[in-house]
């Protein structure tokens, strides 16, 4: 699914991908530079789900990344 880019809750992961949270309670979504979903990410669980196949190098860093940036969230 294409999407239009968007700059609110954006962050660059690297030169290929980027992240936007548009949700403060959704999913952190993972697009590619041609704006395509490759991933969605949840804060409270800290599972992704891949939209797309990457090669393995790449979706390493993104869960880095996501990992780093979007730590999951404790309920009180």
């Amino acid at each position: 699914m294409k999407h239009e880019y968007h700059t609110v809750n954006h962050k660059t992961i690297n030169g290929s991908f980027y992240s936007e949270h548009p949700k403060l309670d959704g999913p952190v979504k993972v697009f590619n530079v041609l704006h395509y979903l490759i991933a969605e990410y949840s804060t409270d669980t800290g599972l992704i789900e891949w939209q797309r196949t990457l090669p393995p190098w790449e979706k390493a860093d993104v869960e880095k990344w996501l990992g780093e940036h979007y730590p999951v969230t404790v309920g009180a």
